[in-house]
């Protein structure tokens, strides 16, 4: 039978590919600094922008 290709993905602050998940919500981020550091800057985005 044919092989899957999936697409990894990467995470949305410096781009490292990302372990999958089995079920649930995928990650977006590979660590938490990262995740608040994005949210930070999002925030930092919609106040002074």
């Amino acid at each position: 039978m044919g092989e899957r290709q999936t697409r990894t993905r990467r995470c949305k602050q410096c781009h490292r590919p990302l372990g999958e998940r089995r079920w649930g919500r995928p990650k977006r981020f590979c660590t938490r600094w990262h995740r608040v550091r994005y949210w930070l800057e999002e925030l930092a985005e919609l106040v002074f922008g």
